[in-house]
């Protein structure tokens, strides 16, 4: 705990606490705060929890989990503060490029094919390929969006209802393979 003391900046504004046992709100001076800001989607709901030694606040693997701010007392003169995710459009160039950083949830995904020229780009149509096992008969390094999905459906046998390959699973699918560092 002396480390984390050490490396947080002190507050000497009074930080708002709540006693458990009294509806109403103390406050106490000269506490240090200790702010988890970031990347949506990083671990700082998980740090707040290892340090805490027990689930106290609420984690997924989706981005976006925490909503609002949540102060918690490490001890009694130190709180944590964990902030939901921040995102700067500055910082990444696209919003295929923070989908496929795992900025933006996947699932919440209406332009597939944008994202997936993304990864169609970095990764080479050889490495697709093999993973996947899908043949590409073209000559270029990179293979395009639209022609990886159509691949990826029907070598899975994805279709939809009208019986026309389901790119829109195989992109979701894609992406967060993408995302989860298995392509």
């Amino acid at each position: 705990m002396t480390i984390v003391k050490s490396m947080c900046q002190v507050y000497k504004d009074e930080a708002k606490i709540i006693d458990e046992g009294d509806e109403k709100n103390k406050y106490r001076k000269d506490c240090i705060s200790v702010g988890l800001c970031g990347f949506p989607n990083v671990g700082k709901s998980s740090i707040v929890n290892v340090l805490c030694k027990k689930k106290l606040v609420g984690v997924d693997a989706r981005p976006g989990k925490t909503k609002n701010y949540q102060t918690i007392f490490l001890e009694k003169d130190l709180l944590l503060v964990d902030c939901p995710g921040l995102v700067f459009p500055t910082v990444a160039s696209s919003k295929s490029e923070m989908i496929c950083n795992g900025v933006l949830p996947v699932d919440n995904l209406r332009d597939f094919v944008a994202p997936v020229e993304y990864v169609s780009q970095k990764i080479p149509k050889q490495v697709l390929g093999f993973l996947y096992k899908l043949n590409f008969h073209s000559e270029s390094l990179h293979v395009t969006a639209n022609h990886l999905l159509f691949a990826f459906a029907t070598n899975r046998g994805y279709v939809t209802g009208s019986g026309e390959p389901d790119l829109v699973k195989s992109a979701r699918l894609l992406l967060k393979d993408y995302v989860a560092g298995k392509l």
